[in-house]
């Protein structure tokens, strides 16, 4: 009688008790009569354990999961950058405001008269301060619009009558374009105060630097 083993198909002698190529366990002639054999088994087919085929579960779930962790992480940085700009642009308001309002521009030691000190209060746009290679500048910038040549002549003619500045040429009237330099020596020993106003017909820049003699 052909007899094939109950887990792999192998076909087995009647008399042994394990399958040769998988191992298991057959049994007995006796066991089979007692539990009436297979029809299929007695005609001398095989007999096949059903295979279980596990499938992987979808990895739906966890690319969705991924996907949401990249846009929590893009929006994070989006506020953090959004932030860090409002926060820079809020201090530098707040920068110009003060400024503006102030009477002397003040460079370690030195105060110089501010435009707001000796023509009255004017529109500061812009506002810089910055060290480079040991010379300190400090730039006012104002937006006019109209009689920025008789701001700019009655500034620097007080400049020179009433805080001690040497022009470096003319200044009773202004050009636009056209740049105008004074000059005093600094409270601070070796050192001087340079005073520049560049003129156009939007407004004018005040650039004060402290240099060495």
């Amino acid at each position: 009688m052909t007899v094939y083993c109950r887990n792999c198909g192998e076909q087995i002698e009647a008399s042994a008790k394990f399958c040769a190529k998988c191992g298991a366990a057959q049994p007995s002639q006796e066991q089979i009569e007692a539990h009436g054999a297979q029809p299929q088994q007695m005609q001398g087919q095989p007999h096949y354990q059903p295979v279980q085929i596990v499938t992987p579960a979808p990895a739906k779930a966890k690319n969705k999961k991924t996907v949401m962790t990249v846009i929590i992480i893009l929006v994070t940085a989006f506020v953090l950058f959004v932030g860090g700009i409002a926060a820079v642009v809020i201090v530098a308001i707040n920068s110009v405001s003060k400024q503006s309002d102030t009477d002397y521009y003040v460079i370690q030691n030195d105060e110089i008269p501010s435009v707001k000190s000796v023509i009255g209060h004017r529109r500061l746009t812009g506002y810089s301060n910055s060290t480079i290679n040991g010379v300190r500048t400090k730039k006012y910038t104002y937006s006019i619009g109209s009689n920025q040549g008789e701001d700019m002549r009655l500034y620097a003619k007080a400049l020179v009558d009433e805080h001690g500045f040497t022009a470096s040429g003319e200044y009773s009237y202004y050009t636009s374009g056209k740049e105008y330099m004074f000059s005093r020596p600094s409270v601070d020993t070796g050192f001087k105060i340079n005073l520049q106003i560049d003129f156009d017909i939007y407004g004018y820049i005040i650039t004060i630097t402290k240099v060495r003699m």
